[in-house]
C-alpha cells in the first residue's frame, strides 16, 4: 500500500487533515511563544523558561493521561483537547490587546497548552493503532508526518510574517483558529476501537502498573524509545535555540526565524516521502541509524551558518534527518497491543519530558553565556556518539527488519 491507499482509506484522510491543521497552529505558537517571551523578558532563558512549563504536565502527568486512554473513547479526547486549547491561546491576544500581559502568563498558557497536547498526543497515536490496518501503518505514519511538518512549516511562515508585520498575539488568533478547524476533521473520523475499553473492574492502580508490567517485558520497545530519545533531544534543543541563533548569531527578525524554521518542514516532508522506499530497500534498522548519523552532521553543518541561506540549508537537513521519527513511532506502534498503546507512548513521553526539562532550562540560561554555535557543536558530537551505538544495536542486533 502507499500514500495513494492511505487518502482514499476515510479514518486516515481525516486523521492527515486534522494533523495538518492543528500543525499549523504548533508552528506558529512556536514562533510567537518564542518571540513574545524574548520581547518580554530580553533573555533566551525567557524561551527556555516557556518551553520547561511546557514539558511539566509531560514529567508529571502522561502516565496518568495514558490510562485514560487506554479506558475511554480516543477520539472524543482528541476533539475535545482541540478545542480547548483553542480557547487557552485565545487568552494571550486578549490580554495583549488590554495591556495585561505579563511573562508569566505565557508561562501559564504554555503549562495549560501542553497539559491539552499530553493528553491528544497518546489519543491520536492510539486511535490511528484502532483505525489503521498494519500493513498501512508505516505509509500512514509517514504521510501524518509529512503533513504535520507541512502544516507546521506553513505555520512558522506565516507566524513570522505576522508578527513582523502586526504582532505575535495576532498570530496566536490563527493558532487557535487552527486548532478548531483540526477539531472538525476529527470529529468526522469513523472510529472504531479493535479493543473494547478497559472498564469498571480494573482499578486506575491496576491499570497504572499493568502498563510499567507491559514494557517492563517487552525489552525491545525500551530500546527503541531509548534511540529514539536523541532524535527527540535535537528538536529539543533546536526548539530553544532557533530564536536566540537567529537574533543573536545572524542578527535577523522573527520574519527570518519563521523561514529558518520552515525549511525544517521541508526536509521532513522530503524524508517522509523516501522513508516507505529506503525501508523496502535498506531495511528498518539501517534507515534509523542513518537518520541519527544525517542529524549529527547537520547540526554541525547549521553551527556554521553566517547567513539566512546557510542556516536555511542546515535547518533543511536536521528535518530531512528527523523525518526518521515515522519509522521509530511504526516500529513502536506494532510491538504494542491495541489496548496498551496509551499507556506505553505516555510513560516514554514521561522520559522525553524529564529530558526536555534539563534541555529547556539548560540550553536556555547556557545561551546566555555562552555562542549558540559551541552548543549546536557540542550537540552534534553528542548525537554522532549515540549513531554509532544505535548502528550496532539496530542493525546488528535488534534486526528490526524482520519486526
Amino acid at each position: 500500500m502507499g500514500f495513494r491507499a492511505v487518502w482514499q482509506h476515510q479514518p486516515s484522510r481525516n486523521y492527515v487533515s486534522g494533523l495538518f491543521l492543528s500543525s499549523i497552529g504548533d508552528g506558529v505558537q512556536f514562533i510567537a511563544n518564542s518571540w513574545l517571551a524574548l520581547q518580554l523578558t530580553g533573555s533566551a532563558a525567557g524561551v527556555g523558561w516557556v518551553l520547561f512549563f511546557s514539558s511539566i504536565p509531560t514529567v508529571f502527568l502522561s502516565p496518568f493521561m495514558g490510562v485514560y486512554v487506554d479506558r475511554l473513547n480516543r477520539k472524543n479526547i482528541a476533539v475535545t483537547m482541540d478545542i480547548v486549547r483553542a480557547l487557552i491561546i485565545l487568552m494571550v491576544p486578549v490580554l495583549y490587546w488590554t495591556h495585561g500581559l505579563q511573562p508569566w502568563h505565557i508561562y501559564l498558557m504554555s503549562f495549560m497548552v501542553a497539559f491539552c497536547d499530553k493528553v491528544f498526543q497518546p489519543a491520536t497515536r492510539a486511535m490511528v493503532r484502532d483505525v489503521i490496518p498494519k500493513e498501512q501503518l508505516l505509509h500512514t505514519n509517514s504521510a501524518a508526518s509529512i503533513a504535520g511538518q507541512l502544516g507546521t512549516g506553513l505555520g512558522a511562515t506565516v507566524s513570522g510574517l505576522l508578527i513582523a508585520a502586526v504582532s505575535a498575539p495576532a498570530a496566536m488568533v490563527l493558532n487557535s483558529v487552527s486548532f478548531l478547524l483540526s477539531a472538525v476533521f476529527l470529529a468526522q473520523l469513523q472510529y472504531h476501537r479493535s479493543q473494547a475499553p478497559v472498564l469498571a473492574k480494573a482499578t486506575f492502580k491496576k491499570d497504572l502498573l499493568d502498563g510499567f508490567s507491559y514494557i517492563q517485558n517487552h525489552k525491545n520497545i525500551i530500546t527503541v524509545y531509548i534511540i529514539n530519545a536523541f532524535l527527540v533531544m535535537s528538536l529539543y534543543t533546536v526548539n530553544v535555540l532557533l530564536v536566540p541563533f537567529t537574533r543573536h548569531q545572524l542578527h535577523l527578525g522573527p520574519e527570518a526565524a519563521g523561514y529558518i524554521d520552515a525549511t525544517f518542514a521541508l526536509g521532513a516532508v522530503l524524508g517522509g516521502v523516501f522513508i516507505p522506499k529506503m525501508v523496502q530497500q535498506k531495511g528498518r534498522g539501517m534507515v534509523m541509524s542513518a537518520g541519527l548519523i544525517t542529524m549529527a552532521f547537520s547540526l554541525l553543518l547549521f553551527s556554521q551558518a553566517g547567513t539566512l541561506w546557510m542556516a536555511m540549508v542546515g535547518y533543511f537537513f536536521i528535518g530531512l534527518s528527523f523525518s526518521v521519527y515515522s519509522l521509530f513511532v511504526t516500529v513502536a506502534q506494532e510491538q504494542v497491543l491495541p489496548e496498551f498503546q496509551g499507556r506505553v507512548h505516555a510513560t516514554f513521553n514521561t522520559m522525553f519530558g524529564l529530558l526536555s526539562l534539563v534541555i529547556y532550562l539548560g540550553m536556555g540560561h547556557l545561551s546566555d553565556v555562552l555562542s549558540e554555535r559551541y552548543l549546536f557543536v557540542f550537540l552534534g558530537v553528542l548525537v554522532g556518539v549515540a549513531s554509532v551505538w544505535s548502528r550496532v544495536t539496530l542493525v546488528r542486533k535488534m534486526r528490526l527488519e524482520t519486526v
